[in-house]
């Protein structure tokens, strides 16, 4: 029986235990205790074997280790779950570590205040769009800029990643002011984008402005608001993306909407 169960420990001690989310989170809270106090061997001893194992590795991902880690943080992917990400009438762009509040970095470009941001699905690259009326895209890895992108004439309204696959190829949809969408291809291998856009200018008079934009659940399908009460939807499965409809059920501008996370319903918002 002794080594039966010996044996087992053996065993148990190289493979991964599946555990519910919330246990896990109560796990690493616990380390993040320890770590507030004279215990911090304790909470090594524990980050040690949560590593082994692969519990929080599995959960929420190795950058959840970085208060324990003594390296640079910027050596890990930063990701939204581990920082927080604000953007600012002060034209910066911080990475904030919700763990300690520590500041990773201040991302520095745009001459005007801060309107949207997006990060890709992959959690590699952060974009953020101002009412410069440019789209300026920064590594999490490194923090280094990626592209500068200029296709509007108006203020960045919204920003949103596809969460699409096709091979390597992604497309970011921004929205602007100037009554435009774009849509940006991007490289998931080389992290270039295509620095001129897929343009469609949804501007039927003076003055209509794109509001907000929302992908469906796979990327299949995007959804935009504006400030003509119309709400246009966006095809991805052909070769390039192609409007394929303008819904007209609003008596004033459509400033919010959102796909459903399970199926390709959405909700939407006017004045």
């Amino acid at each position: 029986m002794a080594e039966s169960s010996s044996a087992s420990s053996s065993a148990f001690s190289t493979s991964s235990v599946s555990l519910p989310l919330i246990e896990s989170e109560l796990y690493f809270l616990i380390a993040r205790f320890l770590t507030t106090g004279p215990c911090r061997r304790a909470a090594e001893a524990l980050v040690q074997e949560l590593e082994q194992h692969q519990i929080a590795e599995m959960q929420f991902g190795k950058a959840l280790l970085l208060p324990f880690i003594e390296e640079d943080p910027l050596k890990y992917p930063l990701t939204v779950f581990d920082n927080q990400i604000l953007g600012s009438d002060d034209c910066l762009v911080k990475i904030w570590s919700t763990h300690n509040g520590r500041l990773f970095a201040t991302l520095r470009g745009h001459s005007a205040e801060i309107s949207d941001m997006a990060v890709n699905y992959e959690n590699t690259m952060i974009a953020a769009g101002s009412c410069d009326k440019i789209i300026r895209v920064w590594c999490l890895r490194t923090c280094a800029p990626v592209a500068v992108l200029q296709g509007h004439t108006g203020s960045i309204t919204s920003l949103q990643f596809s969460p699409l696959v096709k091979n390597s190829m992604r497309y970011m949809a921004s929205t602007g002011a100037d009554g435009t969408i774009c849509f940006w291809q991007w490289n998931t291998s080389s992290m270039k984008f295509n620095n001129r856009p897929l343009k469609f200018t949804e501007k039927p008079r003076p003055g209509v402005q794109m509001l907000c934009s929302s992908f469906s659940v796979g990327g299949m399908f995007l959804a935009t608001g504006s400030t003509d009460h119309v709400i246009r939807m966006y095809y991805f499965g052909s070769e390039i993306p192609e409007k394929i409809a303008e819904l007209e059920s609003h008596a004033d501008k459509v400033d919010s909407i959102q796909f459903s996370n399970t199926d390709d319903r959405y909700v939407d918002k006017d004045k």
